[in-house]
């Protein structure tokens, strides 16, 4: 039996989400009997960029970012391994040089080129764009507009176009494939009672819509006098983080050591994220070490309406839910199991391999003949 290869061309970022998501796609592809490579770009900023490149940017075939990574390494790299399927991680992986790579093998039926989106590039973008300094906002809003461009024309692209998010899949038209989760899920350790704090927040403390959320956080709980001890737990914090920490007497941790430390150092996970793209890790990650959650609509977006979570998106909302949860452990365990129950039926590798296989699949089938 031929061997079944696939290539993913990963983001260019190595951590986080980014991280997450190539893991996932590895072991979805690895569930469809593909043995898989991982190819990062290198970056490569030096490079001039073609008349070609130029010409693909101003059309909206290609997006900025595509310029300033090691094109032919990669290229050569797909050649050589010769895969069945190519999976181009964001707009940013799309050139024409790995895009003929990944065709071009005379070994291969049909060779698959998946453009995986991940998120809506533009929106984050632009999200960026309104929390930034005039300098790095304009330039923010210049991507944007080159990768809006870009999604006006996925429909031209030959081959099956992915998103993790639920709401940027629907409204772009593409197939919904969501990060995946890894089973069995861990388990706390420390008893509800006895964690330090009420409350914990995760994640990139440099991250934007992070620092927005921990804003927000500071703002709902003037509204309502609260007084919850908090865990911020995150790499990177800013000053601004630093100073929200102070303000409110947060206790800020910059290097945790795992997601599991914190279940066992919070009763429940608060995640009042406003600007949002894709699927959020941190939702997927806190359910799978049983920590109880306190999320918005936003934090919920990428996720299908079958999840378990309600969004709750004003100060008196969001305290009342966590006050609720705080006050009745057995609240807590159920919507824990429920949540896990989520994951395990629909985000396990295993569920969601099975619609990565159809997308492939519909793609090899000849178009349907409509009668005019």
């Amino acid at each position: 039996m031929t061997e079944r290869r696939a290539v993913i061309v990963g983001n260019l970022k190595a951590g986080g989400g980014a991280a997450r998501r190539t893991h996932s796609m590895a072991t979805m592809l690895q569930c469809l009997d593909y043995s898989v490579k991982i190819l990062r770009p290198e970056l490569n900023r030096r490079r001039p960029p073609s008349r070609q490149e130029l010409r693909l940017l101003a059309g909206g075939y290609l997006v900025p970012e595509a310029l300033s990574w090691n094109v032919a390494g990669v290229a050569s790299r797909v050649a050589a391994i010769a895969p069945k399927v190519t999976v181009l991680q964001t707009t940013r992986a799309v050139h024409p040089a790995v895009l003929a790579a990944a065709r071009s093998s005379r070994d291969r039926d049909n060779p698959v080129v998946i453009l995986d989106l991940v998120d809506r590039l533009s929106s984050s973008y632009r999200q960026r764009a309104s929390m930034s300094n005039p300098a790095a906002a304009a330039a923010f809003r210049c991507l944007s507009a080159a990768h809006r461009r870009f999604e006006h024309r996925i429909c031209e692209f030959d081959g099956p176009v992915l998103a993790a998010g639920y709401t940027e899949a629907a409204s772009l038209g593409v197939s919904w494939i969501p990060i995946t989760v890894d089973q069995p899920a861990e388990q706390h350790t420390v008893d509800f009672v006895r964690r330090p704090y009420d409350a914990a927040f995760f994640g990139t403390l440099s991250y934007q819509p992070n620092i927005e959320a921990l804003r927000v956080l500071d703002d709902w709980s003037r509204k309502i006098g609260g007084r919850h001890s908090i865990l911020v737990a995150g790499r990177r914090p800013t000053m601004r983080v630093e100073r929200l920490c102070r303000k409110n007497g947060w206790s800020l941790v910059s290097d945790f050591p795992s997601v599991p430390w914190v279940a066992n150092q919070a009763r429940v996970a608060v995640a009042p994220l406003r600007s949002t793209t894709g699927i959020q890790t941190k939702v997927l990650e806190a359910g799978q070490v049983g920590l109880a959650q306190v999320v918005t609509s936003a934090a919920l977006a990428g996720m299908d309406p079958g999840v378990p979570l309600v969004g709750a998106d004003d100060a008196h909302a969001f305290f009342r839910e966590l006050d609720r949860l705080l006050t009745g452990p057995e609240l807590v365990a159920r919507q824990v199991e429920s949540y896990q129950q989520y994951l395990a039926t629909n985000l396990v590798a295993e569920a969601v391999a099975p619609r990565l296989e159809k997308a492939i699949n519909d793609h090899h089938r000849p178009p349907v003949r409509r009668a005019m």
